[in-house]
């Protein structure tokens, strides 16, 4: 708690919080990649491979097996220098250890003055977005982002990315900075449904757009 009272200013209060702890190091989606790209390579090249040998074509299948042996180790240390560079980052902006990363701590965070999102694998793109289009009123600190809920005219539910995004243009249907409610599939609407009440309470939100997919509101500061 220490640690969310360092970042908040004077006379700001927590509305609403969710914390998870992440491990950085192990980046599951990848190597689930790495798995379907290893069985593309051994179906792909192996099997013709071992088909031509058997009919005698030693120089197809010996080359479909050895380009098959080469792109997989290619693959496999591609994907570590990858991991490491983002790693090596990770820790130069953050000034943690490995084995702290491993704990790394993402937090969502709704005051009555501001959005927090401590997040550092999301910073990178929305710091080029804002930095590309001067985007007003978000700053960045290491892996913090704030927003300023004065500059914030939209609230979007998304129903089907599971998203309450915090929009500074009404017209737009997508939102750079928002909530994701994604995992566990069982608390994710009922905890979607805790912000919407969080924010009704403590602001003004009028509807102006609703489909099967999105719900729009517009947003103001009591």
């Amino acid at each position: 708690m220490s640690e969310i009272n360092d970042i908040l200013n004077l006379n700001e209060e927590i509305l609403w919080k969710r914390t998870k702890v992440k491990n950085l190091v192990l980046i599951y989606p990848a190597y689930i990649i790495m798995i379907f790209v290893t069985i593309f390579l051994i179906w792909g090249l192996f099997y013709p491979g071992i088909i031509a040998l058997t009919k005698n074509s030693m120089f197809v299948g010996y080359f479909l097996i050895i380009s098959g042996i080469v792109l997989q180790f290619f693959l496999i240390f591609s994907m570590i220098f990858i991991f490491r560079k983002a790693h090596n980052r990770y820790r130069k902006i953050l000034k943690v250890s490995n084995e702290e990363l491993k704990e790394y701590k993402i937090i969502n965070l709704l005051s009555n003055r501001r959005v927090i999102i401590k997040d550092i694998q999301g910073q990178r793109f929305r710091k080029k977005c804002v930095k590309k289009y001067s985007i007003p009123n978000i700053e960045f600190d290491k892996d913090y982002l704030f927003l300023n809920l004065k500059s914030v005219e939209a609230i979007l539910f998304d129903k089907t990315c599971h998203q309450i995004g915090f929009s500074l243009d009404k017209t737009e249907n997508m939102s750079l900075i928002y909530f994701d409610f994604h995992y566990p599939r069982s608390e994710r609407d009922l905890e979607m449904k805790e912000v919407m009440e969080t924010l009704n309470e403590n602001f003004v939100l009028e509807k102006y757009f609703e489909n099967k997919y999105l719900i729009k509101y517009h947003f103001s500061l009591k």
